[in-house]
């Protein structure tokens, strides 16, 4: 009988401080938060809770059995079994979809102890952090867009660089012929153009490797098609 009214008593000391943890202190904290027993029966939910998206809750199982239940279906068992049975606090984040939009929740569920180290209740408790993965996808959006700018100059200074040199000797001996060269100097001249032209053409033709989602239809022209095209007479 002593033994007995004993355990009544330590059973009296820990209803009374979940009930004053339910009363005083889970009310303080402005989340969707919930305190079930070993059974899965949920014994306090607070406010927020109410506010939630969730079609079709009514408070029959906890918000994280709800949650996983609705996300992977009845074959994958909630976390907070392995919570109540391990006393490990468990957490992670999980999709929602409101049918106007997918929501995200991250999910604790933490253990609740005794004296004597027995798991008497859990609790869960969730925070939405909807805004912060689409604040997280923004920022990532911009660093690719900036890196992908970053690329851009980057290769524009390196094509600039290629053709630089090539186009100036081309450009050199173009103006040597037309001042006047001497007929000897025409084979030469007409070689270094030609020589430099081509690795121009090289140039442009590794880009469209480079990129090869070219615009359909455009095709690299040879130096020697080009060549033999008229030339439009420049306005006088």
């Amino acid at each position: 009988a002593a033994v007995f009214i004993e355990h009544e008593e330590k059973s009296a000391d820990i209803h009374a401080g979940i009930r004053y943890l339910e009363e005083r202190m889970f009310p303080l904290i402005p989340l969707p938060l919930q305190v079930f027993d070993t059974d899965r029966a949920i014994t306090y939910s607070s406010e927020p809770v109410a506010s939630l998206p969730f079609h079709g809750y009514e408070k029959k199982e906890p918000l994280c059995c709800f949650l996983y239940r609705n996300r992977h279906g009845d074959q994958h068992p909630c976390p907070c079994g392995n919570v109540l049975g391990s006393g490990q606090f468990f957490l992670d984040e999980i999709s929602y979809d409101t049918q106007s939009e997918v929501k995200w929740y991250r999910v604790l569920i933490l253990p609740l102890l005794d004296d004597e180290g027995n798991i008497v209740r859990a609790v869960t408790c969730l925070y939405d952090s909807t805004y912060r993965r689409q604040l997280h996808k923004q920022l990532e959006s911009q660093i690719i867009n900036q890196q992908r700018s970053s690329l851009v100059a980057q290769l524009s200074i390196t094509v600039a660089h290629q053709l630089r040199n090539p186009l100036s000797v081309v450009l050199g001996f173009a103006e040597m012929m037309s001042k006047g060269l001497a007929p000897d100097q025409y084979a030469e001249a007409v070689s270094r153009i030609l020589r430099n032209s081509l690795r121009c053409k090289d140039i442009v033709e590794n880009l469209y490797r480079f990129y090869p989602d070219a615009v359909e239809g455009d095709e690299p022209a040879g130096v020697l098609d080009v060549s033999e095209e008229p030339a439009a007479e420049e306005p006088a």
